[in-house]
Formats: structure tokens, sequence, C-alpha cells
């Protein structure tokens, strides 16, 4: 099977150095500049994106939803098997990485700048500050980020909370304004599973997919490893069907 890419007509792409892989979906009215473009294999961008960096890479599965509006003068990364909502706002003027497997919900900002008020009369603020968040992150949805360096592995923070710390560390849920550690009222985003209980739900998530898409069956034997959270990437039907249809995230064996 031959996966095609659906550049809509409108989009417009202005990139000196240019990578697309296959099954890419870009919406209409996008507009994409950039000095160098990188995006990876059956990424979506939706409905009218507004991208404004020097460089812009998305990796495999990403998916973005209708609005993006991403600004900046230094590199805007976008991990793999990410899911940004409708109406988010990404500013890259200090440096903005998104691990894999991040979600930002809806109407989120995230800010890696601070610059407004007259310094000649005193203004403290005036800053660029490189912000990552890493792997497993979940931004519920209308947060907002400023300020901050590192929103650390598996962090989540709840809906409509604006983050100033400038350490959100691994394992944490916060929550408010501004937002604060809630952990210890609210337990952490993911639980602690053995090998054995991977293994198990992962065969319960295949056999799960199997009843939506019984064409599939036992074609995913051997595919996905859940402790490594790798695949064997050979871009069978079956294969991406899968990771467009569930949440279990992985990337391919090899990679970092």
């Amino acid at each position: 099977m031959t996966f095609q890419n659906a550049i809509h007509p409108t989009a417009q792409i202005d990139a000196k150095r240019l990578k697309i892989g296959i099954g890419v979906t870009i919406g209409a009215n996008v507009q994409i500049r950039a000095e160098c473009l990188e995006i990876g294999d059956f990424v979506s961008i939706g409905d009218g994106c507004k991208v404004f960096v020097p460089d812009f890479v998305v990796g495999d599965y990403t998916r973005i939803g209708d609005g993006l509006l991403a600004t900046g003068t230094k590199p805007l990364y976008i991990g793999r098997s990410v899911y940004i909502r409708r109406g988010v706002t990404l500013d890259s003027r200090g440096g903005l990485r998104i691990e894999d497997f991040v979600g930002i919900g809806e109407g989120s900002q995230i800010w890696t700048h601070a610059r407004w008020g007259d310094p000649v009369q005193g203004c403290r603020f005036d800053s660029e500050q490189e912000l990552c968040i890493e792997r497993d992150a979940w931004l519920v949805g209308r947060v907002t980020v400023g300020g901050t360096r590192l929103i650390g592995a598996r962090a989540l923070i709840l809906g409509e909370s604006n983050v100033v710390a400038k350490v959100v560390m691994p394992d944490t849920t916060w929550g408010g304004n501004p937002a604060q550690d809630m952990t210890a009222r609210f337990g952490k985003q993911f639980e602690d599973l053995s090998a054995y209980h991977k293994i198990d739900r992962l065969n319960a998530e295949i056999e799960r997919f199997y009843e939506a898409f019984p064409q599939y069956r036992h074609q995913l034997a051997g595919v996905f490893n859940p402790l490594s959270r790798t695949y064997v990437k050979q871009r069978t039907p079956a294969e991406v069907a899968f990771l467009k249809w569930s949440l279990a995230k992985f990337v391919p064996e090899g990679s970092a």
C-alpha cells in the first residue's frame, strides 16, 4: 500500500531546506515559513495554522490542531506522537523543544520570552529563555506557561493553570494561578507498572484494535515492545492504523 500526502492547494510553504515524509496531511490556509522544515511520516497539520520560525521540525505521527500560531527567532522542535489541540500559541523566541508523546490542550499558550515594558523607566521584565517540555508531559487545556525553562517528563499541568515556576519537576502534578505543586493532592499522571503489566496492557490494547479493525488481525505480532517503547517501523497498513488509533505511543527501533 502506498501512502499519499494530502497538502491543501491553499497551503503556503516557504522553506530553503525541505523534507516531508509520507502520509502527511496539511490543511487549508496553512502558512509555514522557515529556513529548514522537516515533517515526519503521518503528521497532520490542521487548517489555518501559521508557523514563522527559522527551523521547524515535527516528528512522526504528531497531530497539530487548527489555528496553531508559532512564531520566534530560534528553532521550534516538536517530537513524535505529540498532540497539540486547536488554538495553541507557541513562542520560540527563546527556543522551544517539545519532546515525544507530549500533549498540549486547546487554547494553551507557551511563551519563551517576555518583552514590552519601558526599560528606561525601570521595567524589570525583558528576557528570553529556552524551554524544554519533556516526554509524556501533559498540559491539559488553556494552560499558560511563561518564565519556565523545564517541564519535566510525565508532568501533568491541570487545565487553566498559569505556570511561572522556573522548573516543573518530572512526575509532578501542578494546578492553579499561579500554578503550584499539587502532587500530594492529585497524585502523579502515571502509575508504576511492572514489565508483566505493561505487556498485558499492550496485548489488551492490540486485541481492542483487532476488534475495531478485524482486517488487520494477527498482523501486529512482534511489532511493538512496551518495555523499550519501540516498534519495528515497516509502514505496513496495520502498523500505521494502530499508531493512529491507539493512545499507546512508540518510537522506531534504533532511534533516540
